[in-house]
C-alpha cells in the first residue's frame, strides 16, 4: 500500500466501538508488571489492532538499541539484535522522538541489510517512540510484508490515537522495568546478605561461649567452619578452658545436632571399667555382668561422642578405639557379633599429643585419625580481654541461681583478675565467683577486700626485719646507696602504693598488714597522695 493512498483515509471517522477497543487495551498494560509479559501484550495489542505480519519491541542499552520482544516469521532472529542509535527507521524514532510511517524498500532510513540477513522483507514500517517524561527509551514498530493496499489504517486521527496507546504502553513498561530493576537489585542484595550472613556466621558465638578476644573469635570461625563436615575433631587446652563446651557446640551446629551428643572423661574412669563403658557388654560377660548393657558407641550412634583427656586412655584401649574408627563397627564385651555404628568422634587432651607419640605413650596412627580438624584453646591468661564479660555472664548466672540480688564487681577487682594467672583458667573463676556470691551476700559491689588472700601473696612485697623477702622493690631503693630506715621504708610503701593504684586495703594485703596497721605508717611517715 503506498504512502499516498493510505492518506485518503484521514478524514474517517473513528466509531465508538474502536474507542472502546482501544480503551480497553490500555487497561490490559496496567495489570501487570512482569516484564517479559508485558513486553508480549504490548506486540499482541497492536496486532489485533493493525492487521500485520510481524513486530519488535526495541529498548535503549548502553548507547545502542536493542530488540526485546518481536513476533513474526524471522522474529527469532531479529529478537537480541542490536542497531546504533541513529540506525534504521527505530533508531530514526528514537532519536528524534517522533513516530513514523514508512515504504521500506525506497526509504533511506530503512536498515535493509537487517532484513537480507534475517531473510525477512518488509513493505510497510509504523514506528512508534516509547516516551515517559522527557525520556525516549525505546520504540515499538509494527512491519507489514504484504501487498494488499486495505491492509493498513494510517489516517492521522487513528496514528494518533495508536501513539497514545503506545505512550500508555511506555508507562507501563517503564514501570516493569524499574520494578524489576529494584527486584533484581533486592535478589541481589538478599544474595549479598545471604553471603555476608554465612561470612559473619563463622565467627558467630555459640550459645554459652563467652569472649570477644581475637583468640575466641579465631575459634568461633573455626567451630562453625568444622560443624557441618563429618571428619573427626581434635581439642587442645589445659584443664577448665571449655573443651566440652566447644565439643558441644560443634555437634549443635553439625548435621548431627538432633542426634545424641555424649561425652566421657577417659581420666575419670579405671582402666578396667573403660573399655566396657565404650563398648558395652552382654549378660554375663563377666562376674557382675547381669544384664546387656549398651556401650557409649552404640548408645551415640548417629551423633557425636566427645572423649575427653584420651591422651589418659591406656594402648591397648587405643588399638581398639582405632579399629572402630576404621571399621565403623564396635563389638560388645562377651558379644559373637559387632554392630555398625555411624559416630563422630571430638576429642579432647590437656597433654601434648604429638610428644605422647614420640614417647610411645599414644598411638600415632589413632593421633593422625583423630587430628583432622584440631582446635586449640587458649588458657585464660591469654585471654584476659575475655574476664571482665566472663565475670558478668558468671554473677547474673549464679545470682540468679541462688536467688540473691545481682552483684557487680570493683574495676579493681577486675584489675586485679588481669594480673593473676589463672592456672585452673575459666573453671576457676567460675567457681570464685560462686565463693565471693556467697561470702559477699549483703554487698552489691564486690571490692578488692572480699578477695582472698592467695591474690597478694604471689607479690613480693612484704618486709622482713632481714629484707630476704623485700623483693625488687626494695633492690630499687638500695641501688641508690645507704638511706635512713624512715625514709627507706616510706619510699618502699609509697612504691607499692603506686603499684596498686593507691588502693589502700589491696597494698596493704600486698604488704602483709592489717588495714590499720598500714594507715598508721602511713600518717606517721606523712605518705599522701
Amino acid at each position: 500500500m503506498k504512502i499516498a493512498k493510505m492518506e485518503k483515509k484521514i478524514n474517517q471517522d473513528i466509531d465508538p466501538e474502536l474507542l472502546n477497543k482501544f480503551y480497553l487495551t490500555a487497561k490490559r498494560f496496567s495489570r501487570t508488571l512482569d516484564l517479559e509479559s508485558l513486553k508480549k501484550e504490548v506486540l499482541r495489542s497492536l496486532k489485533e489492532l493493525e492487521p500485520v505480519s510481524a513486530g519488535s519491541l526495541w529498548f535503549t542499552e548502553n548507547g545502542k538499541i536493542r530488540c526485546v520482544e518481536s513476533f513474526g516469521k524471522a522474529a527469532n532472529k531479529i529478537r537480541g539484535r542490536t542497531l546504533n542509535l541513529n540506525e534504521g527507521i527505530v533508531g530514526w524514532v528514537v532519536s528524534n522522538k517522533v513516530y513514523t510511517i514508512a515504504e521500506s524498500y525506497k526509504d533511506g532510513r530503512h536498515a535493509s541489510y537487517v532484513e537480507e540477513e534475517v531473510g525477512y522483507k518488509s513493505k510497510t514500517i509504523l514506528c512508534f517512540p516509547l516516551i515517559v517524561g522527557r525520556k525516549c527509551f525505546g520504540a515499538v514498530q509494527i512491519i507489514d510484508s504484504r501487498h494488499s493496499e486495505e491492509e493498513l489504517r494510517v489516517d492521522k486521527k487513528y496514528l494518533n490515537l495508536l501513539q497514545e496507546i503506545v505512550d500508555i504502553a511506555s508507562i507501563a513498561l517503564s514501570n516493569a522495568i524499574n520494578y524489576n530493576a529494584l527486584v533484581e537489585d533486592n535478589v541481589e542484595k538478599e544474595k549479598q546478605n545471604e553471603l555476608l550472613k554465612q561470612r559473619l556466621s563463622l565467627f558467630e558465638r555459640p550459645e554459652n561461649i563467652i569472649g570477644e578476644s581475637k583468640a575466641l573469635q579465631q575459634i568461633f570461625y573455626l567451630v562453625n567452619k568444622y560443624a557441618p563436615s563429618p571428619y573427626n575433631v581434635l581439642i587442645y587446652g589445659e584443664s577448665g578452658t571449655g573443651k566440652e563446651l566447644i565439643a558441644r557446640a560443634i555437634h549443635d551446629r553439625s548435621k548431627r545436632k538432633d542426634m545424641p551428643f555424649v561425652a566421657e572423661n577417659c581420666a575419670a574412669i579405671p582402666e578396667t571399667l573403660l573399655e566396657s563403658e565404650l563398648f558395652g557388654f552382654m549378660k554375663g560377660a563377666f562376674t557382675d555382668a547381669k544384664q546387656n548393657k549398651k556401650g557409649l558407641f552404640l548408645v551415640a550412634n548417629g551423633g557425636t561422642l566427645f572423649l575427653d583427656e584420651i591422651g589418659a586412655m591406656p594402648l591397648a584401649l587405643q588399638t581398639k578405639i582405632l579399629r572402630v574408627l576404621q571399621d565403623k563397627r564396635v563389638k560388645p564385651l562377651g558379644s559373637t557379633r559387632d554392630f555398625e555404628v555411624d559416630v563422630r568422634i571430638i576429642a579432647a587432651s590437656n597433654q601434648d599429643l604429638k610428644k605422647a607419640v614420640e614417647e610411645g605413650n599414644f598411638r600415632d596412627d589413632l593421633f593422625y585419625r583423630l587430628n583432622v580438624l584440631p582446635i586449640y584453646l587458649p588458657p585464660l591468661r591469654e585471654r584476659k580481654e575475655d574476664i571482665p564479660l566472663l565475670v558478668k555472664f558468671f554473677l547474673e548466672r549464679e545470682c540468679k541461681v541462688t536467688d540473691i540480688g545481682l552483684k557487680k564487681v570493683s574495676r579493681g577487682v577486675l584489675d586485679i583478675f588481669s594480673e593473676y594467672p589463672w592456672p585452673g583458667n575459666i573453671r576457676e573463676l567460675e567457681n570464685l565467683v560462686r565463693q565471693l556470691i556467697v561470702t559477699t551476700e549483703d554487698k552489691k559491689v564486690i571490692s578488692e577486700n572480699d578477695l582472698p588472700d592467695y591474690f597478694f601473696q604471689g607479690k613480693r612485697y612484704a618486709l622482713s626485719e632481714d629484707g630476704k623477702e623485700s623483693g625488687n622493690l626494695a633492690e630499687k631503693i638500695l641501688s641508690q646507696g645507704i638511706i635512713p630506715w624512715d625514709d627507706f621504708l616510706r619510699q618502699y610503701i609509697t612504691m607499692v602504693l603506686e603499684e596498686c593504684r593507691w588502693n589502700v586495703t589491696r597494698a596493704a594485703k600486698c604488704l602483709r598488714l592489717n588495714r590499720s596497721t598500714h594507715f598508721s605508717k602511713m600518717r606517721k611517715l606523712g605518705i599522701k597522695r
